[in-house]
């Protein structure tokens, strides 16, 4: 049998729900009675929880395959009370800013103890705190729209299925249809298991502290439609009598408005008081709930087409969006060639059933000639019809190579294009920058299927000038400022490169990351460690507020960076301390990079033992990352010469590179080192895309990619659905120091 490796655990993430919650299986399979699903005589009136109690509701390990509870060591994890509470203390006890791996280790612990428990089915199964437990663990992934097979997650959790199959032994494709014929039907049932586990407090455990907070979580999955979100909330009032704090009266009185209950909504706000603070929601939002409510109310008869729109879309803002769809539905048998009415209509489809695919074809069977294309239309539309091309055609086509690919799409693209056009001459930000994007792929296609590669860098260096004019016009634009960040990285003019990222760093953590990242790549690349410091003061200059773990990783790069350059030996001591601060417990493949640093910093003080530490955990996170496949191959004794060879095939670029420098210098037989120093010399004299050659001689290189991902979020749908994802950031990487090698330019870069 083997292990679960830390890379199968993330692969795992999707199975994450299940470990966060289970239900205990039938001891027999005879019909046994249940007492909590007794009801009262009829004439008498349901109480709250026979109103919110499902019924008997298989749990989540119903089905699970028994491999599965098996190779995750299900069957053989601790499965009393005590490890249950420790498990939960340690995911309570995770820091605000945890890295996704950590809250995923944290989960999975948490969840192989609660199905033990199912498994061993225990005598203390009634344990109220137990039943606590579960009713917070359902009600933190009583999100059964990110689990539907046809929506985007579930297209991403029948991925994650098959990768954790292929990480076990026996037959990888028989085992991932079964967990994919598993996975649906046990998420299917977070909610009713949600609502059965409250139901059962409400009745067997009515003191528990944690009661009204239950409620009040159960009262924010609920529908406004089915009444009860009031009603929880009241009880959850009820319960905490006069501890109750303003906003949570006022959170009632939202709920009141949703429910197009005017009267209920003004005597929650009068109770809630004169106070407001920052506490959600403020009175400022429940103001503006009851305004919308108001006029939904007004407009209950109107007959005018504008009228019904304008109520159809504010039945949406207040969450009624079965009521919205139905009211969208209604005006387009009467408009049918409205695009403000199409629109409204699949962004409440996509609120119900997150059903991209559904989406797309109500979207392409409408009239082709539209009226009132506006901006919210047009988001939609694009957004739409990219996830389209990027979760159903192109998963398709791909098998076909990239000529089947291009041939699939490109008859797709003239509508999104026009949508893009239409908003870039709208003014609208994202898509003046998608407009560019696209003109850049029209640009980069023809390219790319010659393999011209002189074509390519031409291409790539003229690139910065247009990326700031790109900028000039969207100074506001995240999504222009990461295209701007790109074509630094392509520049080979450093001085342009590094005024066109100069100044203060974003507010926003994730660009701020990409910035100072790129302003600190273009100071290896260009060899000019006077850059050093100020990126430093910018560091320091973040505000308190500013993630910790991020801005610990930035500045240990920076300090690897800095003992590479200079020789800094105090900075190098601090990279080492901040990486072991920060990656003390990674779960998670973005630690990658840094693990492999730290393994290389360790190398360079002697310091051998402990440097396969996080060089092996590395590895087990990505066992393809090349840089820490030559760090190990370098380790061993002898060195392992076949996996630099095989990193010298998966990869034409820096770990390419470096590979065949490694070879050239360490392959004994005098014919294969004449080979591999004339492949190292062909891959120096080829241009990069990069300004230089990288790695450099101080084994100082930088990972890079350009993400592009387009899609449509049913949170902004309103004001801005369509999002456009651009991630440019590069990596610093510390590549083994590489022996001297001839080569054509006298020594090697």
């Amino acid at each position: 049998m083997r292990t679960v490796s830390g890379r199968a655990l993330h692969a795992a993430a999707c199975v994450v729900a299940i470990a966060l919650a289970s239900c205990r299986p039938e001891a027999t399979k005879q019909p046994q009675p249940d007492p909590h699903t007794a009801r009262t005589p009829a004439t008498t009136e349901p109480t709250l929880a026979d109103r919110i109690d499902p019924g008997r509701v298989d749990g989540l390990m119903v089905g699970m395959p028994a491999w599965a509870l098996h190779e995750l060591g299900i069957d053989r994890a601790p499965h009393d009370a005590e490890a249950l509470r420790a498990a939960l203390q340690s995911w309570r006890g995770l820091p605000k800013h945890a890295s996704s791996g950590q809250q995923i280790a944290a989960a999975v612990q948490i969840g192989m103890v609660l199905l033990a428990l199912e498994q061993a089915a225990p005598a203390g199964a009634d344990d109220p705190e137990r039943m606590v437990a579960l009713a917070q663990l359902y009600g933190a992934f009583d999100m059964p729209l990110l689990f539907d097979r046809k929506g985007v997650f579930g297209q991403m959790l029948a991925a994650t299925a098959r990768v954790l199959a292929q990480s076990t032994e026996g037959d990888a494709d028989a085992r991932a249809r079964e967990l994919l014929a598993w996975l649906p039907e046990a998420f299917s049932r977070l909610p009713g298991l949600h609502r059965r586990a409250v139901a059962r407090l409400l009745r067997d455990a009515p003191t528990r502290p944690e009661l009204p907070d239950l409620l009040e979580g159960l009262a924010a999955a609920e529908t406004p439609e089915s009444g009860n979100p009031v009603a929880l909330r009241r009880e959850a009032l009820r319960l905490r009598g006069r501890y109750a704090l303003p906003q949570q009266r006022r959170a009632l009185a939202q709920a009141c408005f949703d429910a197009l209950d005017l009267a209920c909504g003004d005597a929650a706000m009068a109770a809630a008081g004169a106070g407001d603070g920052d506490a959600t929601p403020t009175k400022a939002e429940v103001a503006t709930e009851r305004e919308r409510a108001a006029r939904a109310i007004a407009l209950a008869k109107a007959k005018s087409l504008d009228e019904r729109l304008e109520r159809a879309r504010l039945l949406r803002q207040l969450g009624r969006v079965r009521d919205a769809h139905a009211a969208f539905a209604s005006l387009r048998r009467d408009a049918p060639k409205d695009a403000r009415v199409l629109g409204g209509e699949i962004d409440a489809q996509l609120l119900i059933d997150l059903d991209f695919d559904h989406a797309y074809e109500t979207l392409v069977a409408a009239p082709e000639a539209l009226e009132h294309r506006e901006p919210q239309y047009l988001e939609l539309s694009v957004g739409v019809r990219a996830m389209h091309l990027a979760y159903t055609v192109l998963p398709t086509a791909a098998a076909g190579g990239l000529g089947a690919a291009i041939e699939a799409v490109l008859p797709l693209l003239p509508p999104l294009r026009r949508d893009v056009d239409e908003l870039a001459a709208a003014g609208v930000d994202v898509g003046v920058v998608l407009q560019f994007v696209l003109g850049l792929g029209d640009e980069l296609l023809p390219i790319v299927l010659a393999d011209d590669h002189a074509a390519l860098l031409a291409l790539a260096r003229g690139l910065l000038p247009r990326a700031q004019a790109l900028r000039a016009r969207t100074p506001d634009s995240p999504h222009s400022l990461d295209v701007l960040i790109a074509a630094a990285q392509f520049s080979s003019d450093g001085e342009a490169a590094r005024a066109a990222l100069a100044g203060a760093l974003p507010t926003d953590p994730a660009l701020a990351r990409r910035v100072a990242m790129t302003r600190l790549t273009l100071a290896l690349t260009f060899d000019r460690a006077e850059d050093l410091d100020p990126i430093a003061r910018d560091l320091d200059a973040l505000p308190p507020s500013f993630p910790p773990a991020m801005r610990t990783r930035m500045h240990a790069r920076l300090d690897a960076v800095r003992w590479r350059m200079v020789g800094d030996t105090r900075a190098r001591d601090r990279a080492i301390e901040r990486y072991g601060t920060l990656l003390a417990e990674a779960n998670d493949t973005a630690d990658v990079p840094d693990l492999s640093n730290l393994s290389a910093l360790l190398l360079d003080t002697g310091r051998q033992a402990e440097a396969a530490v996080p060089l092996a955990r590395a590895l087990e996170l990505s066992s393809d990352d090349n840089v820490a496949t030559i760090q190990a191959a370098l380790m061993l004794t002898p060195i392992d010469l076949a996996a630099l060879e095989r990193v010298t095939t998966r990869d034409e670029g820096q770990a390419g590179l470096a590979a065949r420098r490694e070879l050239a210098a360490r392959t004994t037989e005098p014919k294969a080192r004449a080979r591999w120093r004339a492949a190292v010399r062909e891959a120096e004299a080829k241009p990069p895309v990069r300004a230089r050659v990288l790695p450099n001689a101080a084994g100082l290189g930088a990972d890079s990619s350009l993400q592009i991902g387009v899609g449509y979020s049913t949170a902004t749908g309103l004001t801005h659905g369509l999002q456009l994802n651009l991630d440019a950031g590069p990596t610093p990487r510390l590549f083994p120091r590489t022996p001297a090698v001839p080569s054509s330019r006298g020594r090697a870069r």
